[in-house]
């Protein structure tokens, strides 16, 4: 099964083009979110084993800045997929898998606009509560 789910890096050089590096993007991203998804149950978990007092230093650690950097690539990842799914579905039930490449550019503006937004937010919150 994990072979068939990474099997189109073998097909990657094959078959390179615009299309195929989103249908990539999709899968690599899917398989990091499910995989900070354990790690967040796992964090998260934290204030019913041991306590609101743990979960809380828990917390605090987490403001540092190389993990406040990591939550921005987070955020980023996650707007990627879903704008990149949101793509995916116009394409399947519209009928639009002609346009693909002016749908790219679309989430891609779109995304840009999104993310940098989102990461300002963020930076600016965590420069607030670090000075």
């Amino acid at each position: 099964m994990v072979k068939k789910m990474f099997s189109f890096i073998t097909e990657l050089p094959d078959n390179f083009n615009l299309e195929m590096l989103c249908f990539a993007g999709q899968r690599v991203s899917g398989v990091l979110l499910a995989m900070y998804l354990i790690a967040h149950i796992f964090i998260i978990s934290t204030a019913t084993i041991f306590g609101p007092q743990t979960f809380s230093d828990i917390m605090v650690k987490m403001h540092h800045p190389v993990l406040v950097f990591l939550e921005m690539l987070l955020f980023a990842g996650v707007i990627a997929h879903m704008l990149n799914g949101l793509r995916i579905t116009i394409c399947d039930f519209f009928g639009l898998t002609k346009s693909q490449k002016q749908l790219i550019a679309v989430i891609a503006v779109i995304g840009f606009f999104v993310v940098a937004t989102g990461v300002l937010i963020m930076g600016n919150n965590f420069l607030k509560h670090t000075m």
